[in-house]
This record gives C-alpha cells, structure tokens and sequence, in this order.
C-alpha cells in the first residue's frame, strides 16, 4: 500500500514529465499546493497501546531529554534557561499529543558525552540526525523537517546559483560541519574551500566579500543572519544535500520509543510548516532565474495546454490519492486492531513468551512470563534476562545464540535455568522476526521441571525394579499383552540360555521351551493360559525347562496377569525356579521306599522259597537212598542238590537284603578285614590292575559281623575290577572319618546324622550310565552277561550296610570311573576316643571363595551349602573363566576349591597356573577319583587337600574352616587315635 509521500512524489515525477519545458518552480508550487489541500486539517489521532499507555503513566516521571544548549534555533536555552528552538517546539507537539511533560536537561553539547546515550540516563534527543554509529544506542522516529543545505552569498550574485557556478572561487564552510564533507565529495571540478570556526564568521566573510559564498544548513545560516543584521546577504541558491531531523530514543526504553513514533506520525504537515515558519526567516529563492525565463518565453505558446492538462491530471491524482488516503486510514486502523489482537493472543498463551531486540533487552512481554518472573511488565521492558535475576549456563547460550544467528531459529531445546535461587527445566525455542522495522527475537519458554522429575521418578522407578528383579533368586520373566518378552532378570537369562537383549520382543514360547520330562510332549503356553484365563496359573508336575544351550531343568513355577488401575490386563509375569536337585532328591526318597518295600517282599518270599527248598533236599535225599546201584540216577541227584544249596545261598543273600537274616554282631576292628580282602582278591586281579590303599584311622572299630563286611568289600571289589578288566586301571581304597548332617542324610537312604567311618573304593574303569545309576541296587538288576552275575550283590550290600545303620552312595562318569562311599557307624566305647573331636553340625565362617566345576548342578549345591554357612561364593563351570576371575582380582579369593576332570584345563593344571598368580592363595581338589593322589602328594604341589565326590556337608565345610584357619595363622594340630 502506498503512502501520502510515495503518492505525492509520483504526482510530482507526472508533473515534470508534461511541464519538461516548463516553469520548475511554478510545478513546484502547484504540487505542494496539492499536497497541502490533501493533508490539510486536524492532525492524525494517536492510538496507544495498553502497554504503551501503562508505561508513560508509570514512568513519565523519571525519564530526562537531554538537548544542546549551544545550537540554535534548532535547540537551545533562552536567558532564562529555558529549552526553545525548532526542536523544542516540535517536541512539545508530541508531549501534548501523548499528554506527557518530561524533564528537559541542558547539556552544551551531549554529543560530548557518548555515555549518556548508551545508558538509560539520556531517554530522548529532540533533534538528531540519524547515524550508524548513534543507531547502536538510540532508536530513530521518522523525520519530521528535512532541513537543506543552501549557498548564502551577496545579492549581486543573484539567484539559481549551483555548486558548478562556483569552480574556481572561495567558498566558506564550518569545518568539521557536514556541509565541508558534501562539498569534499563534489564531484566535478575541484572547489576552494575555505574552513571557518562557525557559522557567523563565515556569514561575515561573505558579507565583506572576503569569500564568494557560504554554504550551510538554512535554518542555522537564517537565525545568524537575524541576530547579527547582515543585510546585504541572500540564499542565492540550493543544493542536493540536506539534513532531516529526527528524535532519538534510549534503546532502554522501547515503549517510550513506539509511543513518541506514533506521536510524531499524528503532527500535521501544517503545524511543522508554522514551526518553520518561526525559526527560519530566509527563503529560498522564489523568483525566477534568466534561464527559467528564456525556458518559460519559449515554451509561452504551451502553457495553456499544459496547465489545463495538468489541472485534469491534478483533478484525477486528487481523487485518487484521496481513495488511497482512506484506504491507507483503513489499514493503519486494521493494523491497530491486528496488534490488538496480538496483544490478547499474546497475554493468553499458556507459557512464557517474549520479545527481545539484537541486545537481548526485552521490547515486550505475555502475562504468564510477568506472573512466573513476579514482576510488572513496566519492571520488565528494557531489561535483560540476567538483570531480571534468570541466568543460563554461559556455554548453553552461546550454542543457542549460535544457532539462531546460523539458521534463524531454534526449537525445542532443554536447559537449565536459576530464577530467585529456584533451578528449572525448561524447553525454549526461539526464531528471528521483523518488529516494528527492526529485527528482534520472539523466544518461548515452557517449565517442564515437574514433567522431568516425574521422568526421573520413573526412571528410579524402573531402576529399583531391575535391581529387585536382579536379587531375586528365582527366574522372572515378563511379557506385554500380545506374549512378547519385555523383561528378563539374570536367573531367567542363565536357565533359559537367552540374554535379555535377545530375547526382547520374542515370543515366549520360543524363549519358555517347557516340555513334559515324562513323555516329552509340549506343555501349554502359561503366557497363553493367564491372558485367555486373567487368573494365576501353575505348571503341571514333571515340567522340563529346555534351555537354548541343550541343558535341562525341572523347574516349577506361578504366572500372574498384569493390571493397570483400571484392571486391565497389560502383560504377563512368569516367576519360576530350578527344582532339578529337589527333583532328584524326591527321586532318590521314592527309591529308597521302593527298596522298603521290596525288602518286606524278598523277606517273604524268601521265607516260602526256605519251606520249598526244605522239601527239596529231603525228598532228593529219600531218592538217592532209594536209588541204591543207579549211579546215573545219584548223578541226577547230586545236581539237583547243588542247584539247591546254589539257591539256598540266594536266598541267604535275600534274607540279608530283607534284614530278616540272623546275624551275629560284635566289635572288631575293620583295617584287618580290608587288608585280608584286598590280599585275597590280589591274586585274581589282571596285572594290568593296580591296588592302592590309604587306611588313615589305624583302628577302626565297629559294631558288625566279619562275614558281611567280606561280602560288602568282595562286591565292591570284585565289581570294580569288573569295570576295569578290558583296559586296566588302579583301584583305590580309602578309610577315613567323617561327620554326617541332616542335609547329607539322603543321599545315604536317610541315615542318622553322626560319626561315621568313610570307606571310599574307586575305579578307573568304564563308569555307571546316567540312566542306570539310580537302580543299580535294586536286586536282581544287573548289566553282566546271565552266567556273569545274578544282579544281587550290590543290593545285598546295600542290605547289610542298612542293617548295620549304615549306607552307601555312589558317583560315577561314564569313560572315567566309580566311587561308592561306604558309611559305617563309629563304635562308642568306654574310655578315650582316639580321634580328635568332629563337630556334627557344619562349620560356619567367613570369607570370598571361588568354586570350579564342570557340572552346573555340583556348583549350585556347593554354592549353596557354603552361602548359607556365611560365605561369599563365586561359582564358574570353566576353568578358563576361574583364571581369568584370579588374574583380575589376585588377592580378592580366600580359597578355591576345584574339580579334578574338566574338560579345558584339569584341576592340577588350573592350581599350579593360580598358584602362579598367587603362591599364598588355599587350594581344595574335589574329585570322585583319586587318580593315585594322596592328600600327601597333593600338598607337595601346593594343593591344601583332597575331598571325595560325593562331598558330604560337615566334610566339606570343616576342610574349607581349616584351609581358612591356616592362612591365618591359626590352624591347629589335626591329630588322630586309633580305635
């Protein structure tokens, strides 16, 4: 939309073009003529602000305009030190439009004094010419006189003289002045510029003809004239340069500035002409010039035309600036209620916003930023953050200054800001924008501290239930509502073989493989079954886990639906826990039964096979008598008497099983009868079977019948050189002491806790299949050949040992070899005991140790035993991973306990590489097969001792107290007596 000015210049630029041979000046006149009818009238209403309005009312007061005393008539101090001149006067318009009167400073020159500018000490400068250097501080309101640039010489010069008329002559000029500067760059030929201190000498040099003219400002140049009565001086012409006069605003106050614009925008064309009027008496040249006449007398015979084209012309762009006048008024009034309108938009946002000029002083500001920075907006405008008491971090804004002087904006970011003492999370954005002709910055700000608290609450949240989940001893899986895995804790990742990473969002059937351990059928999806169902659910019995690495576990186990607080369901947790060993340890409880009650079966059966071989033998005996000379038929005879004592000798063994035999107990010493068992069966070994025995209590006494404990020692004996017969080996046989606990009693048939005599017998041989194990003293099982065997030894000797309060155990690797422990009771007797004192309980302590063994289910219960006496345990089923635990932390383990076979590095070998890292360091070997170690031999290579699989509780714990007491220094003498 065009304004007044831009259409006036265009009447003015139509008007040249048809007068081009025309009278200048009489177009000139004409123009402003028009101009002067179209603005004429009342001036233009001010429309403030709320804002604006508030602002003067609130600060008028205490604002100063600080004005040159020493610069007249544009301003200065009368004698009575009053502000006058043509600034003064203008000024005074505005303060009556905006019913304001500020304080006037003087100041002989405030130009001396940039400071002033630069602070908010100096609001307003009446009258200045707009400069980059004065834009930094101040802001300029439009002009509102345009002041020109005139030659002042004698009036024998005449008129329409220019600059070119003067080549070559003497032309005074203010030095310094802005007028010396113009005529510097002239261009054309060189001019003879005379510098003058100031304007009334270089009038007089002119009047006394010391020079040919002086060129300066018309209105400075005028007032002089006035004053000093030169008469005999005119404008004898004009120039292109001119100075326009604004008034200068304190950047410190944008409010005051907005308001004094729209101040200087509503003084009429008629109220500046009157001001002129007054200060400036010399006119510039009205008449005409010999060429404009020569030019006018030319063109005489196209005046008529002309001016009556012109006046059609002037008619059509009257009406038509006129439209443009009120089309204008619509859009200022449009514009007034479009910033309405912002303002409203701008107070009802829900967050802070401001604007800010280049510096970072606010120009304006919403309610919200006024009610969180408790402050009135007037306390606001004109101010920095920093001063408002709102401090970021240095470094944060200058990546956000950055940013927006590289791409106009920002958006979004988080930072921390300190307002009163109190820090707060904000989100800012911020972009350039055009306000009011100059370039600010719109920024908002949105608190999010409550948001990211309640973020961080959740994270602690989930942190404290990860570390729960962590700590918990049984498996914890959780799914979302479609059965996929959101959550594992380790004890779910180790059984199931799948690290949390991997398993997250899998199905849970494909991680949770469970089958039925009996008939290897799939059990039904839990997962499944608490979604369709919305109650806790359990696995059925005999659940087999089938984790990703092949290995299997008897797990039990509860799933449980999700609810949110409307009860929805959202997901699925699964708890569930390895009960292998329980398992096993229910297995071997009904075993024990099942060997009960076919005892009570073999007693009776036994017992009637007795009465039938009775009858056997003598009616084969009334035969033979009544054979008489029949040898054939005595032969026949004699054999059914053998098969008969072969089958009394069955039963005997039935008899001894079903503990319904008469036996005759007594004490006596068992080191003999090991002795002269192993001497008899030496001479029916292969060479290739070597027999080594390590009988640590010299006199063993027990309760017992010499013949049983043959038949127990010849079983056992004779079954491992059986295992070993095709390759050979070493059968080793140790006696020794040990103390039993409850928690060992079951895998002996639920003995009595107490002292026992441990005799343990080891092969080399081709070892017991897993599958087998756990009936091999059921009678009449057997793996030899018929004519090999009747599958009644080891349930004989089970049998006895039973009967003498006794039991038996038995560990075996297939290709390795077989340990059975044989437990018999210590015989109390009168007097003293010649072995030191066990305590029956195991042994509690302290300290870190770390367990080796390639079986999971050996580190587990091992771990588990010495955890609950107070030990700190690391369990590892890899060699390589145990060295690597001793390389890292050398001093942090109190002991090591080791399995002898592993499949990466034997025992000896792993405790001579940690021997290595740390000599000091207690080393315990666990094996089932002694391989021809002695505990003597193992302490040589810096082994502490030897343990026998199966480790009873008390044996292992009081080896581990032991090894602990003599790294202390406190081990004591471990002597032993004879029984």
């Amino acid at each position: 939309m065009s304004t007044p000015v831009e259409l006036s210049r265009s009447i003015s630029f139509y008007n040249r073009l048809l007068l081009i041979f025309s009278l200048k000046t009489l177009i000139f006149l004409i123009l402003i003529s028009l101009h002067r009818t179209s603005f004429a009238g009342q001036p233009t209403q001010v429309s403030l602000t709320t804002a604006e309005k508030d602002w003067l009312k609130n600060h008028t007061a205490d604002i100063e305009l600080c004005y040159n005393s020493n610069l007249p008539p544009i301003e200065f101090s009368d004698d009575a030190h009053r502000f006058i001149g043509l600034g003064a006067d203008v000024f005074a318009l505005v303060e009556k439009k905006l019913g304001i009167n500020v304080t006037k400073k003087r100041n002989k020159n405030w130009t001396a004094d940039p400071k002033a500018l630069k602070s908010s000490e100096c609001a307003i400068v009446p009258a200045i010419v707009q400069t980059a250097k004065r834009q930094e501080s101040l802001f300029f309101t439009k002009a509102y006189l345009k002041i020109p640039v005139v030659i002042i010489g004698p009036h024998s010069l005449g008129s329409g003289i220019s600059i070119d008329t003067l080549t070559g002559k003497k032309i005074a000029v203010v030095r310094g002045g802005a007028a010396e500067g113009f005529l510097n760059r002239h261009p054309g030929k060189k001019l003879d510029v005379v510098p003058v201190k100031n304007v009334s000498e270089g009038l007089v040099m002119a009047a006394f003809g010391q020079v040919e003219a002086f060129v300066g400002s018309l209105a400075v140049a005028s007032y002089h004239i006035s004053q000093k009565g030169i008469t005999n001086l005119k404008v004898v012409g004009t120039t292109d340069f001119f100075f326009e006069l604004r008034i200068g605003v304190s950047k410190h106050y944008p409010l005051l500035f907005s308001s004094i614009q729209k101040a200087i925008g509503g003084i009429s064309e008629a109220e500046v002409a009157t001001i002129k009027q007054k200060w400036i008496v010399l006119q510039t040249p009205q008449g005409l010039s010999s060429r404009t006449t020569r030019i006018l007398v030319s063109a005489g015979i196209f005046l008529g035309l002309l001016l009556l084209g012109l006046a059609t012309i002037s008619f059509f762009l009257k009406r038509r600036l006129n439209e443009k006048i009120i089309q204008l008024d619509h859009t200022m009034q449009r514009a007034v209620d479009s910033e309405a309108r912002f303002q409203v938009l701008f107070d009802l946002l829900p967050f802070s916003c401001t604007v800010n000029d280049m510096s970072g002083r606010c120009i304006i500001a919403n309610k919200y930023f006024c009610n969180t920075s408790q402050k009135p907006l007037e306390e606001i405008i004109g101010f920095t953050m920093e001063e408002l008491g709102i401090t970021v971090d240095p470094e944060a804004k200058k990546r956000i200054e950055a940013e927006i002087k590289k791409n106009g904006s920002v958006s979004g970011v988080e930072v921390d800001v300190v307002q009163n003492g109190n820090t707060y999370h904000i989100l800012f954005s911020s972009c350039l924008i055009e306000w009011k002709n100059e370039k600010a910055i719109l920024s908002s700000t949105v608190d999010i501290t409550t948001r990211r608290r309640a973020e961080e609450a959740v994270k602690q949240g989930e942190e404290n239930l990860r570390v729960t989940l962590n700590s918990i001893g049984d498996a914890v899986i959780v799914t979302d509502i479609s059965g996929r895995i959101t959550t594992m804790n380790p004890v779910a990742q180790q059984l199931t073989g799948w690290n949390e990473k991997e398993a997250t969002e899998q199905p849970f059937k494909t991680v949770f493989n469970v089958v039925n351990s009996k008939s290897g059928d799939p059990v039904e999806n839990p997962v499944q079954k608490v979604l369709s169902t919305g109650k806790i659910v359990g696995l059925a019995n005999h659940t087999m886990l089938l984790a990703r690495d092949g290995a299997e576990y008897q797990i039990a186990h509860s799933g449980s639906p999700i609810r949110n607080d409307h009860g929805d369901i959202k997901g699925v947790v699964l708890v569930f826990r390895d009960v292998t060993e329980e398992y096993k340890m229910w297995a071997r409880l009904r075993q024990a039964e099942k060997m009960k009650t076919i005892g009570i079966l073999a007693g009776g059966i036994a017992h009637d096979f007795n009465n039938i071989l009775s009858a056997l033998f003598g009616f084969t005996q009334l035969a033979k008598m009544e054979a008489g000379d029949n040898e054939t038929l005595k032969k026949y005879l004699d054999s059914v008497s053998t098969a008969g004592l072969r089958a009394r000798d069955l039963v005997s063994h039935i008899l001894t099983f079903s503990r319904k035999s008469d036996v005759k107990r007594q004490k006596i010493f068992l080191n003999p009868i090991i002795k002269e068992t192993l001497e008899f069966i030496r001479a029916s070994l292969p060479s290739n079977i070597r027999i080594h025995q390590d009988l640590r209590v010299k006199r063993a006494r027990i309760m017992g019948d010499t013949t049983q404990i043959h038949q127990v020692l010849m079983n056992l004996f004779t079954n491992a050189a059986y295992a070993m017969k095709s390759k050979g080996g070493k059968l080793e046989v140790v006696l020794d002491m040990i103390s039993i606990d409850q928690s060992d009693t079951i895998q002996f048939n639920k003995i009595k806790p107490g002292l026992y005599y441990c005799l343990m017998i080891s092969d080399t041989g081709c070892g017991i299949p897993q599958g087998i194990i756990d009936r091999i003293f059921e009678p009449f099982f057997t793996t030899k050949y018929r004519e090999e065997g009747t599958g009644m030894g080891l349930s004989t000797v089970f049998g006895i040992l039973k009967e003498m309060d006794g039991g038996i155990s038995v560990y075996s690797e297939e290709g390795i070899g077989t340990t059975f422990k044989v437990l018999i009771p210590i015989h109390e007797q009168s007097g003293r005991l010649d072995t030191r004192p066990l305590e029956i309980k195991p042994i509690s302590g302290a300290g870190n140790i770390l367990i080796v063994d390639d079986e999971e289910p050996i580190v587990q219960s091992s771990q588990a035993i010495l955890s609950s006496l107070g030990y700190s345990v690391t369990g590892s089923t890899s060699s390589h991973e145990a060295l690597e635990h001793i390389e890292k932390k050398p001093k942090f383990f109190n002991i090591v306990l080791t399995d002898m076979t592993m499949p990466e590095m034997d025992g000896l070998t792993l405790s001579r590489r940690i021997k290595a890292i740390n000599p000091e360091i207690p080393i315990i070997l666990c094996t089932g097969f002694s391989h021809g170690l002695t505990k003597e031999k193992c302490r040589s290579v810096g082994i502490f001792n030897l343990i026998m699989k199966p480790m009873i509780n008390g044996e292992l714990s009081k080896t581990v107290y032991s090894a602990l007491k003599k790294r202390s220094g406190k081990e004591t003498s471990d002597s032993r007596s004879d029984h």
